[in-house]
């Protein structure tokens, strides 16, 4: 690839990328972090937030192996796209109305939270996923993937910054329903664009391996011809331990922010100024991450990935000791720019990686590694971390089992672990 001129891609299809990776993370930035800190304010129990995710994990790798096979055997992303991401703004919005469930008896709140989470990630997956990660992949090539993964990471941050920004003035002001019509509405309005915009690639070609669809899907579990390239396996497996240990704080970044820290340091933070903090953070560590686009388009994926797991545990063990506002401005943008490092240098790695005549499918099997399981088995942790701990406070008339500092410290260990995996890859790069 070295002295390989970089191919093009169109000004419209620029245009997508953004506003598509925008919109879609940031209604992942809902799900992954307000629907959580909703559950976790309005029922008190963490268990709660870890059926949440665990579930919608589930329900987001289904849909991805259905619509990424669907989308591979049609030869056609377009309408996936369409449709996945109208529903999926139909249902942001519908988990809004968890606000209308009396919480007396409590289970009933906990039951439409835990559901309507797991409805609207199927559709999310549908349209992100199924759709939008394979058709990046169909327009793009090795030459220019480092830009394209460098504009879908950056879009994972900066659309967690508008949702923590709007998050802290909407919901301190309206409440959490007006901020899911908001975000739902968004990429309501973005599935209805795509119609008229939205193009599949010429070169994209219907590819039918299977006589019968499920026999198809299904086909993607013959892991040994799945995985007959060992640095896709690696990759994966690296991706897989990495998303572990983001998975064990992130979805209780802004309640630890909002509740617990003030009381560890010492210091008095309204919603919107712990809000500030994770979006100053994030927003610094997406202007860092840029230095890594173009080491990742001379190929130097693994390299770039191991910068990311040293930044990403040292930032989330200074975390847990933390105690000055100021600092954690500067270890949370250690930890964004670790993150989204991370992120684009395994998007790149993966779409080298990908069968061209399969992207679609191995999308799915790359949700098991980077969200069934992941979403899973961090949680589980979080979760009995909290309970072990059992830091109970009241918020807004709720009793609440906060998360505490002990949780960053135990994700920046999980994370560490990521070297292993990723050691191998290095050794089978160079073996290769």
């Amino acid at each position: 690839m070295k002295g390989q001129k970089k191919t093009k891609i169109s000004g419209k299809n620029w245009f997508l990328i953004w506003v598509l990776g925008f919109c879609g993370q940031m209604c992942w930035a809902v799900e992954n972090n307000t629907f959580a800190t909703y559950a976790l304010t309005n029922t008190g129990s963490a268990d709660v937030v870890t059926w949440m995710v665990a579930l919608s994990a589930l329900a987001s790798t289904v849909a991805t192996f259905i619509f990424g096979t669907m989308g591979d055997r049609l030869g056609r992303r377009k309408r996936i796209i369409n449709i996945g991401f109208i529903l999926w703004g139909i249902f942001t919005i519908a988990f809004g109305l968890a606000d209308f469930i009396p919480k007396n008896p409590i289970w009933m709140l906990c039951v439409y939270v835990v559901f309507m989470d797991s409805v609207m990630s199927f559709c999310g997956s549908i349209g992100y996923s199924g759709g939008v990660n394979p058709w990046t992949t169909d327009i793009s090539d090795e030459t220019n993937r480092g830009s394209v993964s460098g504009a879908l990471s950056a879009m994972v941050i900066v659309a967690n910054i508008v949702v923590l920004g709007l998050q802290g003035v909407i919901v301190e002001k309206f409440g959490f329903l007006t901020l899911f019509v908001v975000m739902g509405g968004l990429v309501l309005v973005m599935g209805v664009l795509s119609i008229f915009l939205l193009e599949d690639s010429a070169d994209l070609k219907p590819s039918v391996t299977k006589e019968k669809f499920f026999a198809q899907v299904m086909e993607a579990f013959d892991f040994k011809e799945t995985f007959r390239n060992r640095e896709l396996l690696l990759m994966m497996l690296t991706l897989c331990v990495y998303t572990i240990g983001f998975n064990i704080y992130m979805s209780y970044m802004t309640s630890y922010l909002w509740i617990y820290f003030p009381v560890y340091a010492g210091v008095e933070l309204s919603k919107g100024s712990a809000s500030i903090i994770q979006g100053v953070g994030m927003l610094l560590g997406v202007l860092l991450s840029i230095l890594g686009v173009k080491p990742i388009n001379k190929g130097k994926t693994v390299s770039v990935t191991f910068i990311s797991v040293i930044v990403s545990v040292i930032s989330l063990i200074a975390i847990s000791f933390c105690k000055s506002v100021a600092l954690m401005y500067v270890l949370v943008a250690m930890a964004s720019f670790g993150y989204v490092l991370c992120l684009l240098a395994t998007t790149a790695w993966f779409k080298n990686l990908c069968p061209e005549d399969k992207c679609g499918q191995t999308e799915g099997v790359k949700q098991i590694f980077y969200n069934l399981i992941p979403m899973i088995v961090g949680p589980i942790i979080a979760g009995s971390i909290i309970k072990k701990i059992d830091f109970h406070t009241m918020v807004d008339g709720v009793s609440v089992n906060s998360p505490t500092n002990m949780l960053f410290l135990v994700a920046g260990i999980a994370t560490a672990f990521t070297l292993i995996p990723l050691w191998f890859a290095h050794r089978n790069q160079k073996a290769g």
